[in-house]
C-alpha cells in the first residue's frame, strides 16, 4: 500500500500545500495551464517571458508536487 491508498486527503493537502508555497509568477502559470488550459505561447505573453521559461516554470512545480510523499532522502541537494 502506498501513501495514496492510505492517506489521499492527507496527500491532497500536501500537494495543495506546496501549489499554495510557490513563488506567484509559477504558481499561477502552473495553475493557468493545468485549469485554464492556456497555451505555453499564451502565458508567456501575458507574463513577458519566452515560451521556454514557461515550461521551466511548470517542470520545476511538477518536480516539487512528485516528490511529495516521498522519504527526504530523495531530495538529498534541499538540505
Amino acid at each position: 500500500m502506498n501513501l495514496i491508498e492510505k492517506q489521499p486527503d492527507a496527500l491532497m493537502r500536501q500537494i495543495e500545500d506546496v501549489i499554495a508555497r510557490a513563488k506567484p509568477p509559477g504558481r499561477d502559470i502552473f495553475l493557468a495551464v493545468r485549469f485554464d488550459n492556456a497555451s505555453y505561447e499564451e502565458l508567456a505573453e501575458r507574463h513577458g517571458i519566452s515560451a521556454k521559461r514557461v515550461e521551466k516554470a511548470i517542470a520545476r512545480l511538477m518536480t516539487r508536487i512528485l516528490l511529495v510523499g516521498r522519504p527526504r532522502r530523495w531530495q538529498f541537494w534541499r538540505r
